[in-house]
């Protein structure tokens, strides 16, 4: 293989990799507004992906809520925590 196909590869796994852990995320997301009684949640990528300002809605006690769910890695590639992990 050429150097060119492989760094394509390593591209596409990179990307599947980073587009599993925001799904993961999101899940992680629903079952704490679940779990704290939030109501009506939808997950707004399941309408439109990638949609524009939010991730989830949900409601509760009357009021609307909108949701954006960042995952991140808790090291980076240098193996150095990962100073947006909290």
């Amino acid at each position: 293989m050429d150097c060119k196909h492989t760094q394509n590869l390593k591209n596409k796994k990179e990307a599947s990799r980073k587009k599993s852990l925001g799904e993961l995320g999101e899940l992680f997301a629903i079952k704490a507004l679940v779990d704290n009684h939030y109501e009506k949640i939808v997950n707004l990528n399941d309408k439109k992906m990638n949609f524009p300002f939010a991730d989830l809605y949900a409601e509760k006690e009357g009021k609307r809520f909108i949701f954006s769910v960042k995952a991140r890695n808790k090291y980076q590639k240098n193996h150095k925590l990962n100073g947006a992990w909290f």
